[in-house]
C-alpha cells in the first residue's frame, strides 16, 4: 500500500487502484460524536448532530459509524475510519467485513474468521470458518464445515458447530435451527426451549416469537405459550411492545395481549428509541409508543432511528433528497 500525502487529501494505491480520503476540519465540537453518512456521487461525507460537514471520504464502500468506527472498503479490501475520517485499520484482502458490535468486529477472509478490537489487534481468530456474526449480549455464531456454532468474546465455544443457522442472543436466548426446526439456548449453552418450531425469532420483554404450521405465537422463556392469540404476521417485542396484523391493519401489543396502539396502520417497524415508522399511502412517518404521529408521513422512505436520528428519502424519482431527522422531525444535512 503507498500513501502519497497532499494538501487537502490523502491518496491510497491500492493493487493499482486510487482512492482518495478528503478531509475537511470545519470548526466543530469535540464533544460531539455523531457521524452521520450521506452518499455523494463523489463518495461519501460525514456529517454531526449539527449538519456540519466533518469530512469526506472516497471509497467503493463506506458504511455507517458504530462503535465510534466505520467500515469501508475497496477493491476486495476492507478496513475501518475512526471519528476524524483516519484509516485507524488499513484496508486488508477480506471476503466480507461486518460493523463493529459489542467492541469487535468480524473479518472473514474465506480461510478464517477474525475478530479484532477498534484499534485493528486479532483478539482470536478460527480455522477453517466461513462466517463470523456481530457480538450480542457477550456472544456470536459463527460458520464452520460443521454447521453453526456460538462462541464467547475469548473466541472459546459455548455451543460447538452443530445448528444449521442461528440468530442473535436478545433477552439471554439465541434461537437455533437443527434439523429444520428452532429451539433456544441460553448463555450457559443450554438448550432450554427444544428445536421443535417452524421458525424461532427474537425475545424480548420476556416474550419470544415463534412460527407453528404458519401461524405467529409468542411464547415465555420455558417455552409454554405466552398468549392464546395466533397471527398471520407478527414482530418481535421491542420496547415493549410487538407489532402484530389483525383483520388487515396492524397495531401493537403489550406483553399481557391486550393492545397499546390498536389495529390501524400500514407496514409499521419495531420501536427503536421510542419511535416507529409506518407507511400512509405511499409516503412514511414516525409514531410515538402512544401511536401519536410526531414525524408525518411526507418521507418517500425511512430508517429507523439510531442514536438519535433516523435516516430518510424526500421527494420523487426525478429531485429525490436524502438526509437526516431528529426525534423532532427537524432536519439534518438536507
Amino acid at each position: 500500500m503507498k500513501i502519497l500525502l497532499k494538501t487537502s487529501a490523502v491518496l491510497v494505491v491500492v493493487l493499482g487502484v486510487a482512492i482518495v480520503a478528503y478531509r475537511f476540519r470545519p470548526t466543530i465540537s469535540p464533544f460531539d460524536k455523531t457521524r452521520l453518512r450521506i452518499d455523494t456521487k463523489r463518495g461519501a461525507r460525514y456529517i454531526d448532530s449539527q449538519g456540519n460537514t466533518c469530512f469526506s471520504v472516497r471509497y467503493e464502500f463506506a458504511g455507517d459509524f458504530r462503535d465510534e468506527r466505520a467500515r469501508v472498503s475497496s477493491n476486495g479490501h476492507h478496513g475501518y475510519i475512526d471519528l476524524e475520517g483516519e484509516e485507524v485499520i488499513p484496508l486488508r484482502p477480506a471476503q466480507w467485513a461486518w460493523d463493529f458490535s459489542e467492541g469487535l468486529a468480524s473479518i472473514e477472509t474465506g480461510t478464517h474468521v477474525c475478530y479484532v478490537d477498534l484499534n485493528g489487534r486479532t483478539i482470536f481468530s478460527i480455522q477453517n470458518a466461513m462466517r463470523g456474526l456481530p457480538f450480542f449480549e457477550g456472544f456470536a455464531g459463527v460458520k464452520t464445515p460443521d454447521g453453526w456454532g456460538i462462541v464467547d468474546k475469548t473466541g472459546k465455544w459455548l455451543v460447538k458447530p452443530k445448528y444449521q443457522e442461528v440468530r442473535k442472543f436478545s433477552g439471554g436466548l439465541i434461537a437455533v435451527c437443527l434439523d429444520d426446526q428452532w429451539g433456544y439456548v441460553n448463555t450457559l449453552g443450554v438448550e432450554v426451549i427444544m428445536p421443535k418450531f417452524d421458525g424461532a425469532f427474537e425475545f424480548g420483554s420476556d416474550r419470544g416469537l415463534v412460527l407453528v404450521n404458519e401461524k405467529f405465537r409468542f411464547i415465555r422463556p420455558d417455552g409454554s405459550d405466552a398468549l392464546d392469540a395466533e397471527f398471520t404476521m407478527a414482530g418481535p417485542f421491542s420496547e415493549g411492545v410487538a407489532a402484530v396484523l389483525t383483520k388487515g391493519k396492524w397495531g401493537f401489543i403489550n406483553p399481557d395481549g391486550s393492545f397499546a396502539i390498536e389495529p390501524k396502520l400500514n407496514d409499521p417497524r419495531p420501536f427503536r428509541e421510542g419511535l416507529a415508522s409506518f407507511r400512509y399511502g405511499s409516503k412514511y412517518g414516525f409514531i410515538d409508543l402512544h401511536g401519536n404521529v410526531v414525524v408525518q408521513p411526507i418521507y418517500k422512505a425511512v430508517k429507523s432511528f439510531r442514536s438519535g436520528f433516523a435516516a430518510v428519502e424526500f421527494g420523487d424519482v426525478s429531485d429525490s433528497r436524502k438526509f437526516y431527522i431528529n426525534t423532532k422531525g427537524e432536519r439534518i444535512g438536507d
